[in-house]
């Protein structure tokens, strides 16, 4: 399997006449990945969406999470009382990342976080604390592409 520039492709050895036209072609994309390597780096950028995941804790609040197309979890909302609360969150999440000036950038102790907020001012998700601002600003950008069409999977108690 190789990447060329932004395709995937596979080198499979029935395409070759030969098997040493099959290894001169391995050969020859090893040279160029070792040459070129700026035209084989993966963006980091997934097809896939991401998702909510809604759920009832321990202490029998619903509580949701949103989580990257890589599957770490980007947002996290606080407690709700009902099922049909943490659905109007998740709601106001997907709204409200579209609004950069709706996330409130943190800092302290040389960690940095931020919170999404509704147009009241309610904290609707946190992130996780991050070791750098660019990291922080990162998770911003993953919130505002993930949210707006993550579908919601509901998680067993």
């Amino acid at each position: 399997i190789a990447q060329h520039g932004s395709r995937w492709g596979v080198i499979e050895k029935g395409h070759a006449a030969t098997s040493a036209q099959w290894l001169r072609q391995v050969w020859q994309l090893v040279a160029e990945v070792l040459y070129f390597p700026e035209a084989y780096q993966h963006t980091g950028e997934s097809t896939v969406p991401g998702k909510f995941e809604l759920f009832k804790d321990k202490g029998g609040k619903f509580r949701f999470r949103l989580k990257a197309s890589n599957g770490q979890i980007i947002l996290a909302s606080q407690g709700y009382k009902t099922k049909v609360s943490a659905k109007n969150g998740i709601a106001s999440v997907q709204r409200n990342s579209a609004v950069d000036a709706r996330f409130e950038r943190k800092n302290g102790k040389g960690k940095f976080m931020f919170n999404l907020k509704a147009t009241n001012g309610q904290v609707v998700g946190t992130s996780e604390q991050y070791e750098s601002e660019k990291a922080c600003e990162n998770g911003i950008k993953s919130v505002a592409k993930n949210a707006p069409g993550a579908k919601v999977e509901e998680l067993a108690a």
